[in-house]
């Protein structure tokens, strides 16, 4: 999109986190029927991105993010003509016993980061990879 008191061409941002405990990393399934990083839009009260996965996280999994290390930024389009900047940031689970299901998913899963499901769109299976060996470079 071009805004229009700029002309500078302007894109959404998608903040998202692929959360892992050891070798597995916690999706989401969406209403499109497709597995997904947890994370979402900045707001206006948001300070930062961390802030943003950080809240975007406690609002759809119950969990609390300590340390995040950015692992992967790309160009995504999770619909058609629908083109956002993805940001995915890598942390591991504080504690994964109890995940709370917010109305945003369908279900929660965690998923061997070799065993991904096939409904997963290319830019997190990548994401997913480069936030792996980010936490775990010589696993």
């Amino acid at each position: 999109m071009i805004d229009a008191e700029t002309g500078w061409y302007f894109i959404h941002t998608s903040v998202k986190v692929a959360i892992f405990d050891g070798a597995k990393t916690l999706l989401a399934l969406n209403a499109r029927d497709e597995w997904e990083l947890v994370g979402g839009w900045p707001t206006a009260d948001d300070e930062s991105l961390e802030e943003t996965v950080r809240r975007e996280t406690l609002e759809e999994t119950g969990l609390v993010i300590e340390e995040l290390h950015l692992a992967h930024a790309t160009l995504f389009e999770p619909v058609p003509t629908k083109k956002v900047a993805l940001v995915v940031y890598a942390a591991e689970a504080s504690s994964t016993n109890h995940l709370d299901l917010s109305d945003e998913h369908i279900t929660l899963q965690w998923f061997e980061v070799e065993d991904l499901p096939f409904n997963l769109p290319e830019a997190y299976r990548t994401s997913i990879r480069f936030g792996f060996r980010t936490l775990y470079p010589n696993p």
